[in-house]
């Protein structure tokens, strides 16, 4: 994992931003500060065009 690009899908749209611009909070701060190890794009794609997103909570 190190050393390696990551790209990660979320349909949360709020999420890529967390990378772009200084977390508020402290919880999120820590978060960011954990992800600077990693080579880590987080990417917007809408929940529509990933229907496995909610698979295994549809399931039950």
């Amino acid at each position: 994992v190190f050393g390696t690009e990551i790209e990660f899908y979320t349909d949360h749209n709020p999420l890529p931003y967390f990378t772009k611009s200084a977390p508020q909070s402290a919880r999120l701060q820590r978060w960011a500060f954990a992800l600077q190890k990693f080579n880590v794009t987080i990417k917007h794609c809408p929940g529509v065009k990933m229907p496995h997103a909610d698979a295994l909570s549809r399931l039950v």
